[in-house]
């Protein structure tokens, strides 16, 4: 994981970053999955050129990990919520919706709510 962290945080060829997101894409079980969002949210919000590759690999990860969700994981996606970059914001939203059902989320829990409620609210509609 610290390659594909340094790989993805630093300019590297294109064709080298492709490859550290297909290999995460792939093997997204064999990594604890907490530490491939933070370096995903990371490069959305940080990478322009490579966001929205960046944003289909979280949502290829949390999609093969759905059944497995683990509590530091909700809480990056969570967190990611409130990111000041719309493009996490919106990347984290919809892996919580590739985790599970929205509809199964007990939304009497505050954060959740608090969260849910931030990312609806923003202003910007892409």
């Amino acid at each position: 994981l610290p390659i594909l962290r340094e790989i993805l945080y630093n300019a590297h060829p294109e064709s080298l970053q492709s490859s550290a997101f297909q290999l995460m894409e792939r093997h997204a079980e064999l990594y604890p999955t907490s530490e491939v969002l933070k370096i995903i949210n990371h490069v959305i919000g940080n990478s322009p050129l490579f966001s929205r590759r960046a944003h289909e690999t979280l949502l290829v990860c949390c999609a093969r990990l759905d059944g497995h969700k683990d509590y530091p994981s909700v809480l990056i996606l969570l967190d990611g919520l409130v990111s000041p970059f719309w493009e996490v914001r919106l990347a984290c939203l919809e892996g919580l919706h590739a985790l599970w059902n929205i509809g199964e989320i007990d939304v009497s829990t505050p954060r959740l709510v608090a969260r849910v409620w931030i990312t609806m609210s923003d202003e910007r509609n892409e």
